[in-house]
């Protein structure tokens, strides 16, 4: 008598527990479900990251488009009236550095940033030629190198403006723009873009990183 009153107790507490059990189940998760979600979250958020990257690039990117359109209008208009292009740098006629001429200058960290423009901390190669962003910020960095059809003026252009013109002193007054975008705080790395008045296609380097 008294074993099977055991077994009955037993029985009950088994029960209840088996049915706590269950219900535990069905109000929580298991370990294995709580590690699928998370590594699903994960592949999502990567997901996520690397499409709002793309999308920041290809904003860069028109930034850069939208740029080189305006510079590219302002040089031509300069030389109608003055038979000459300008340099983007401390005057037209002082030659700007293709890397160091930049204007927004690139931050050394923090990059990709919007960089703040005005006329008060514009080069005044910029000023004369009455460069317009259409905003009072740019993520990019850009830089005119312009000079006339002779060696010592030639001597200014660098290797992305050589390359430009397979190394050729142009016969007639000349000007190349150059424009770098860091897109991941690398400066390494930096995306260039180059254009000039021989050609409307763009050359770029590192596009992607």
């Amino acid at each position: 008598m008294v074993d099977a009153q055991q077994g009955l107790v037993s029985t009950k507490v088994h029960g209840r527990f088996s049915a706590r059990r269950a219900r535990a189940r069905q109000l929580g998760f298991t370990l294995v479900e709580l590690m699928i979600v998370v590594a699903i979250i994960g592949v999502l958020a990567v997901i996520a990251g690397t499409a709002y990257r793309k999308y920041a690039d290809r904003a860069r990117s028109s930034e850069v488009y939208a740029m080189f359109g305006e510079l590219r209008a302002k040089e031509e208009a300069y030389r109608a009236e003055f038979s000459s292009y300008c340099n983007t740098s401390t005057s037209c006629v002082t030659a700007a550095n293709e890397d160091t001429g930049l204007y927004p200058a690139l931050l050394a960290t923090g990059e990709p940033k919007s960089k703040p423009i005005s006329a008060a901390t514009a080069p005044a190669g910029w000023t004369a030629l009455g460069i317009t962003a259409g905003k009072n910020a740019l993520y990019c960095g850009y830089v005119v190198v312009a000079g006339l059809p002779n060696a010592a003026s030639w001597g200014n252009a660098g290797a992305r403006g050589l390359a430009l013109y397979s190394a050729t002193q142009p016969s007639s007054v000349w000007w190349y723009m150059s424009a770098q975008c860091d897109n991941d705080g690398n400066p390494a790395t930096n995306v260039t873009y180059t254009s000039g008045m021989n050609t409307t296609s763009v050359v770029v380097i590192n596009e992607g990183t």
